[in-house]
């Protein structure tokens, strides 16, 4: 018998005899149910709940850029969004993201990295439950381009090591590319990669699962990844040849 098991059947003969002897309390029943609780395990497993679609969050070439982001379906209850946004350099502030929509409206946004001139990862609080549109931007001195991708994320909602944020082409010229880790220090973190580059047939390679890969007319590569043991990750990609942009953050 496992000591879960033992914890659970000394509860129960506890309760019997409580019951028998008529001197259950309601201070007794709060403290079995505690008891119980913690036999039951942690919280929520992180787990990916949706993300903004290839064409969802770009602003295109333009000075102090903003994109509009609207997740495809209504968030829900208690989950978190994150944030990535790269932009092709110049920026000399970001402007920290709002939402629209009763999913996201009240939500307050932390920044858990920036690079300054040409990326950042923000994270909000608990969402609500219903649509929401993620509202991004920066200032600059000069036109830019600029893109983002906003993940919708349940169990997972502070950073988990130290998030990697691009610099300019960050990822050298490459046709089979690894992009820059993080190291995870709790196991079963949501990890998320974003990156922009300057070809079309940009393609996310496995364990991460490819939210969007790069199109004709988007050059941005996005995915996600459990990471069961907790330990260094870097996200990999194939393409016909660019340097690019890339940013990667684990989430718990």
């Amino acid at each position: 018998m496992t000591e879960k098991m033992r914890h659970r059947v000394l509860i129960h003969v506890l309760i019997c005899s409580l019951v028998v002897e008529g001197t259950v309390s309601a201070q007794s029943k709060l403290l079995l149910m505690g008891a119980g609780a913690s036999g039951g395990g942690g919280g929520t497993t992180p787990s990916f709940v949706q993300s903004t679609t290839v064409s969802g969050c770009i602003a295109g070439f333009a000075s102090n850029p903003t994109a509009n982001c609207a997740m495809p379906s209504n968030t829900a209850s208690g989950n978190h969004l994150v944030a990535l946004m790269i932009a092709g350099g110049g920026i000399t502030s970001w402007v920290t993201p709002t939402g629209t929509g009763s999913g996201c409206s009240s939500a307050t946004w932390s920044t858990a990295a920036t690079s300054t001139t040409n990326a950042a990862i923000y994270i909000s609080s608990s969402t609500a439950a219903g649509a929401c549109t993620v509202n991004l931007g920066a200032n600059n001195a000069g036109a830019t381009d600029f893109t983002g991708v906003i993940y919708e994320l349940a169990g997972a909602g502070t950073v988990d090591g130290t998030p990697t944020v691009a610099t300019s082409l960050n990822v050298g010229f490459c046709t089979s590319c690894t992009g820059p880790s993080t190291t995870t220090a709790t196991n079963g973190s949501i990890v998320l990669s974003y990156s922009t580059g300057s070809v079309t047939d940009g393609v996310l390679s496995a364990p991460f699962t490819a939210d969007f890969n790069s199109d004709a007319s988007h050059l941005v590569l996005a995915g996600h990844k459990t990471q069961s043991t907790a330990g260094a990750v870097s996200a990999t990609w194939t393409g016909s040849g660019s340097s690019w942009n890339s940013s990667i953050v684990g989430v718990k």
